[in-house]
């Protein structure tokens, strides 16, 4: 995972736990700087392909960190 992965992997990870529901693209946006949702969802694509995260369809909360488990009940990414 590179650098930029590795500090977008981390904020999805925060922002999940924190809020209990994953950041949209925009949130992810303002957090690292990018200016366009192009970049972000690049790194999003790499981060599903290293399988790091899962995406479910076009909403754009629609991201499923795996090996963590919310407190709300909700579960992310677990089997």
């Amino acid at each position: 995972m590179t650098e930029r992965e590795q500090e977008i992997y981390d904020f999805l990870v925060t922002y999940t736990v924190e809020n209990g529901f994953p950041p949209s693209i925009k949130d992810i946006m303002r957090h690292s700087g990018h200016k366009s949702t192009s970049t972000v969802a690049g790194y999003l694509d790499s981060l599903e392909e290293k399988g790091k995260i899962k995406r479910m369809g076009k909403s754009p909360r629609a991201i499923w960190i795996e090996d963590i488990t919310i407190k709300r009940g909700r579960e992310f990414g677990t089997s």
